[in-house]
Parts: structure tokens; sequence; C-alpha cells
């Protein structure tokens, strides 16, 4: 049983591993007139960085805390079932991890990051419209 329960957290782990983001490169659109076009790329890379340490913002820390979440709820199921539920779990397990651990944790991260970057932005006098 104990085999069982490791091989669905690390399958959750491992789908954990297919999330990916491309947050890190966005850039927010940003209306520069009156602005001192000199400081945006300064401006940008200390904005990303207040971005990139929060960690609810990294989709990798999103990923793989949903990825075990569902590997702790698969092995849940399949203890109380007495292995019985092992292949259904293991289907609906795999389409759980991707979308609770994968791109369901990255996409809420992304959109964490992009608000701080935004925020930020617009704190430093940019008017960000998109």
């Amino acid at each position: 049983m104990r085999v069982i329960i490791s091989g669905i957290v690390v399958a959750g782990l491992l789908l954990s591993g297919c999330a990916t983001s491309n947050a890190s490169t966005w850039r927010p659109m940003v209306d520069t007139q009156g602005t001192d076009n000199s400081r945006y790329e300064q401006d940008l890379v200390e904005c990303r960085a207040y971005a990139e340490a929060n960690p609810e913002a990294d989709p990798e820390t999103a990923a793989r805390d949903g990825a075990i979440k569902t590997g702790a709820m698969m092995a849940g199921v399949t203890i109380l079932t007495g292995g019985l539920a092992l292949i259904p779990t293991l289907a609906g397990g795999i389409a759980g991890a991707v979308g609770l651990g994968g791109w369901g944790g990255t996409e809420a991260a992304d959109a964490k990051y992009r608000n701080i970057v935004s925020n930020c932005m617009v704190g430093r006098g940019y008017r960000v419209i998109g």
C-alpha cells in the first residue's frame, strides 16, 4: 500500500513539472506619453524583482503545491477504497494534477505576478493599459 501511495505522490510531483510560465518575460503595455523612457527598463526590472519575491506569484511553487494536494487526495481515496478505486483514481488524479497543480496553479501565479508588476509600474507613474 505504501508503494501505491508513494507512486501516486511521485506521479503528481512529476506532473507539476508540466507547468510552464512566461510571466517573467511579460511586459505591461504602458502609455509612455509624458514619461521618462530612459527609466522604463530599470523600473520594469525592479518591479519584476518585487513580483518574483512573492511566493504566490511563483508558478513552480503553485504547480508543486497543487500536485502535492492532488497526490494526497488520490492516496486518501485509494486507502479508503482499499485500492479498488486505484485505476479510476489514477485517471482522475492525473487530470486533477494537471488542472490543480500544473496549468491551474500556474495561471493563478501568472495573474498574481502580472498584477504585482502592473501595480508597481503604476506606483512609479506609468499608465498601464494592458
